[in-house]
């Protein structure tokens, strides 16, 4: 099979390496033209595929899916891998592409999947959010033979939120690092952001068992323990430096999540500590540190 690949960033070329490895022939296209597939335009790739994958943060999905909309067909499946919410519609990433494309099939790929292990050729689990029994079975048929073992949920919308929140409590295992706990706090955090994040999910529409599988806890606790999870390396310098440079999907949603929630926000106490150390920085180690006193 052809598969078109969006954005070559680290997730992007770990999938495009797994499914290389399965025998397809895989074309990347980036807004950083060294990164594109040479020999291979954007419209003859676009026409040529069987498949669409959009491996672009949040925040770029939109205009890079609005960038390249006249040349996909509407009858090319397409597989979306961003883990986040975007900020002013507070849309999650299948909804956002729905507004582009109407009439193709859309599905969302999360679970735990780090990039680093994928590319080494080491085990994963995604799971894979999508309604159409044609398009499940196509996606997952992609990988057969890989070391990326896929199960499928009609729960897209628990899914993509589980995606999102995951990376936000992920920045708690950073904060307890910085502040010198180690595998016991992470536990307790654990088992919180869990708590949390099975109600927020039924909150907002999705299912609860999808946060029990992989799609959630997994992933949660991929990102939050591993030395390759992204949001916490950025939790942990948003406390040790009282500031941070570095962008996350994590710091990014929790602003569109706060807003899908309103004043029930308050209910939810890690989420609530995420969110003051996001937006005062400064005060993180103060903040945090309260939380465990009250917990303990």
């Amino acid at each position: 099979m052809r598969v078109l690949i969006i954005g070559a960033g680290e997730i992007g070329l770990a999938i495009g390496t797994v499914l290389q490895n399965a025998g397809h022939e895989v074309w990347f296209w980036d807004r950083n033209s060294s990164k594109c597939t040479k020999g291979k335009d954007l419209k003859d790739a676009a026409a040529d595929c069987d498949c669409v994958f959009f491996c672009v943060p949040s925040t770029g999905l939109r205009d890079a899916a609005i960038n390249i909309a006249p040349v996909i067909p509407a009858n090319k499946p397409i597989v979306v891998l961003s883990k986040g919410i975007e900020s002013g519609s507070n849309k999650t990433s299948d909804a956002v592409l729905e507004d582009i494309f109407p009439k193709n099939s859309i599905a969302v790929l999360g679970g735990p999947m780090l990039a680093e292990e994928m590319k080494r050729g080491e085990a994963a689990i995604g799971v894979l959010g999508v309604e159409d029994d044609k398009t499940s079975a196509f996606v997952i048929s992609l990988f057969n033979g890989t070391r990326l073992y896929i199960e499928r949920t009609t729960d897209i919308r628990g899914l993509a939120l589980c995606g999102a929140l995951k990376n936000i409590y992920s920045l708690s295992f950073g904060f307890a690092e910085a502040s010198g706990e180690e595998s016991n706090v992470k536990g307790s955090l654990s088992a919180q952001s869990l708590r949390e994040m099975v109600e927020i999910v039924t909150v907002l529409g999705g299912r609860p068992e999808t946060v029990m599988g992989p799609g959630g806890l997994g992933d949660l606790v991929a990102s939050g323990m591993s030395v390759y999870g992204y949001n916490r390396r950025v939790g942990r310098e948003l406390l040790e430096k009282g500031k941070t440079d570095l962008v996350s999907e994590g710091i990014l949603s929790i602003g569109p999540i706060g807003s899908l929630l309103g004043e029930k926000c308050k209910e939810y106490k890690l989420f609530s500590v995420i969110q003051k150390i996001i937006f005062s920085p400064g005060e993180g180690r103060r903040v945090f540190e309260e939380y465990l006193q009250e917990q303990y």
